[in-house]
C-alpha cells in the first residue's frame, strides 16, 4: 500500500442485498445504515492471513494529531526523488501563479503565451520583479534587468498549463532532470483539518490494526489515513477506481506507508497488483463494498 479537492461526505445509508464479490468470505444480505451500525466481511491481512473485517462510519479522534503551520499552496509539485529539495507549492486563481518556497510565498507569476514571457512579482525581493523572457541560449526565462531567471520546473507547470495529478519531467540545477507530481498539498494532520467523519476498515481481532477514508463524491477520490510514527494521523494516500478491477493509487506523506504511486489492476485472487507493488485485500476489499453497495 502506500491526486484533488475537499472532502464532501455521501448519505450514509448502505443498502448491501448481496453476496460480496471477489472477497474471501460474503458479508449478509441485510440493509445497514453506516451511521448506525458496520459491516462485517472476510480477507486477508498483508500476510495473506484470513480475519473478520469491519467497515464502519465514524467520528475522527481529535488527539494524537499535530499541525504544520508553515504557509504554503493548495498545491505541491513534489520529486520523490531528493527528499523534496525541488519541491514548491502554488496557488492558482485563474490567471496568477502564487508560489510559495520553504517556508512562504516568494512570487506571482502571470503567463503571456503569445509573447513568451512571464510577469512576476517578487514578494522576497522587489528587484527582482519584471518581465522574464524565454531565452533559447540558456533555456531559461529570464529578466535581463536583474539576471534573475525563473526555475525550470516553475516555469515547465506555467507554460504547460499542467494541474492536479499530473506528472512531468524537468531539469534541475542541481540534480539534472527530475519527475514531479501535482498533488494536493499533503497537511501535517491537526485536529482542525482532519476531517470530522470517516469511514474505517478494523480488524476485528486486533481493533489497532485499520485504515480508514474518505470519499469525495464530485471526483470518486478516496483519501487514505492510518496511524503514523507517535500515534499521529497521516493521510498516506490518494486512490481512485477506473472499474473494480483497475485502481490508481498517488502516494502522499513522508512515512513510506502504503503502496507505491500508480496503476494497480485486480487479478484473479481478488489482490490489487502494480508491476512492483501490492494493496493489502483487506483494504481494496472494504474499498469495494463501500464503492458498490454504499454509493447509491
Amino acid at each position: 500500500m502506500r491526486l484533488f479537492q475537499k472532502v464532501f461526505f455521501i448519505p450514509f445509508l448502505c443498502a448491501l442485498a448481496f453476496m460480496v464479490q471477489g472477497l474471501t468470505g460474503t458479508v449478509a444480505s441485510a440493509a445497514y445504515d453506516l451511521s448506525q451500525g458496520g459491516v462485517q466481511y472476510t480477507s486477508l491481512d498483508s500476510w495473506d492471513n484470513e480475519h473478520t473485517y469491519t467497515l464502519t462510519y465514524e467520528s475522527v479522534p481529535r488527539s494524537g494529531v499535530y499541525a504544520n503551520n508553515a504557509p504554503h499552496g493548495a498545491y505541491l509539485v513534489h520529486n520523490d526523488i531528493d527528499g523534496g529539495s525541488n519541491d514548491f507549492s502554488y496557488d492558482y486563481d485563474g490567471g496568477t501563479y502564487t508560489i510559495y518556497m520553504g517556508d512562504g510565498v516568494t512570487q506571482k507569476i502571470s503567463y503571456d503565451a503569445a509573447n513568451n514571457a512571464m510577469y512576476v512579482e517578487d514578494l522576497l525581493d522587489d528587484a527582482d520583479s519584471g518581465t522574464y523572457t524565454y531565452d533559447d541560449e540558456t533555456t531559461h526565462y529570464e529578466n535581463y534587468e536583474s539576471g534573475h531567471s525563473i526555475l525550470t520546473q516553475v516555469a515547465a507547470l506555467i507554460t504547460s498549463g499542467y494541474s492536479l495529478g499530473d506528472t512531468f519531467t524537468a531539469y534541475t540545477a542541481a540534480n539534472g532532470d527530475r519527475d514531479f507530481t501535482i498533488i494536493e498539498y499533503p497537511e501535517e494532520q491537526s485536529a482542525s483539518n482532519l476531517p470530522e467523519y470517516w469511514y474505517k476498515l478494523t480488524e476485528d481481532s486486533d481493533p489497532d490494526i485499520w485504515v480508514a477514508f474518505t470519499y469525495n463524491e464530485s471526483n470518486g477520490v478516496y483519501a487514505m489515513y492510518h496511524t503514523g510514527y507517535d500515534s499521529e494521523i497521516e493521510k498516506y494516500s490518494y486512490r481512485k477506481f477506473l472499474d473494480d478491477d483497475t485502481l490508481q493509487v498517488l502516494e502522499v506523506g513522508n512515512s513510506g506507508y502504503g503502496a507505491a504511486s500508480g496503476t494497480y489492476t485486480r487479478e484473479s485472487d481478488g489482490m490489487f497488483y502494480s508491476e512492483y507493488d501490492s494493496i493489502s485485500k483487506y483494504i481494496t476489499d472494504g474499498m469495494l463494498i463501500f464503492k458498490n453497495q454504499c454509493l447509491h
